[in-house]
């Protein structure tokens, strides 16, 4: 090996996952359609063991809803001591319709940061 400082990569485990997912208030939602990959940023918060954020009916997030698997991921870094983290979760998208469930949603205060996101959407992570 070379002359520089050890490097080494951990494994999280689950709790410190949905700790780490929790602290954050933007994440990433990644998804290949019509053949090309795309990532959009989302605010979400966590429900239980599963991501909630809202989207736009119409947009191509939503258009994800019963879909193929999608990626959500959240990181932080600190530059100074060049260490960092990341979470990687897969799963569907399913879309919550549920009045109820809404009504108890919205105490999340997930609050997008742009217009037109009406609909509300849960990730169950399969990992």
């Amino acid at each position: 090996m070379g002359d520089g400082p050890a490097v080494w990569v951990d494994d999280l485990v689950t709790p410190v996952c949905w700790r780490l997912i929790t602290a954050q208030v933007i994440g990433r939602l990644a998804f290949v359609a019509d053949g090309v990959p795309r990532l959009y940023p989302v605010n979400h918060r966590v429900d239980g063991e599963s991501i909630v954020f809202r989207t736009a009916r119409d947009a191509a997030v939503g258009e994800m809803i019963g879909g193929p698997l999608v990626a959500f991921e959240v990181d932080g870094a600190d530059s100074a001591a060049e260490t960092g983290w990341s979470v990687l979760a897969y799963g569907h998208l399913e879309a919550i319709e549920d009045d109820a469930t809404i009504v108890e949603l919205a105490a999340l205060n997930i609050h997008a940061w742009s217009p037109g996101k009406d609909s509300w959407v849960r990730l169950r992570p399969l990992e």
